[in-house]
């Protein structure tokens, strides 16, 4: 049996941008799954909800900054 993990399935992610500002490394992901799955009842959904952004930017590298700022999609059950 998987162990739930904190991050998305990497094979449903892209990464959009990727770049160097000063001491600031931003880095924009997005999801690109076509569907989702109700946590109670196992349901498909392919209707989109909503949109929401989080962000991780409390993280070093090296002495930059990292912003990590994932764009997903919640769907309807």
């Amino acid at each position: 049996m998987a162990s739930p993990t904190l991050l998305a399935d990497p094979t449903g992610l892209h990464l959009i941008c990727f770049e160097v500002n000063g001491q600031m490394i931003p880095a924009v992901i997005t999801t690109t799954a076509g569907e989702g799955l109700c946590p109670v009842c196992q349901c498909c959904s392919t209707r989109i909800h909503s949109r929401y952004t989080q962000l991780v930017a409390d993280l070093r590298w090296m002495g930059c900054a990292l912003r990590s700022e994932l764009h997903t999609r919640r769907f309807f059950a």
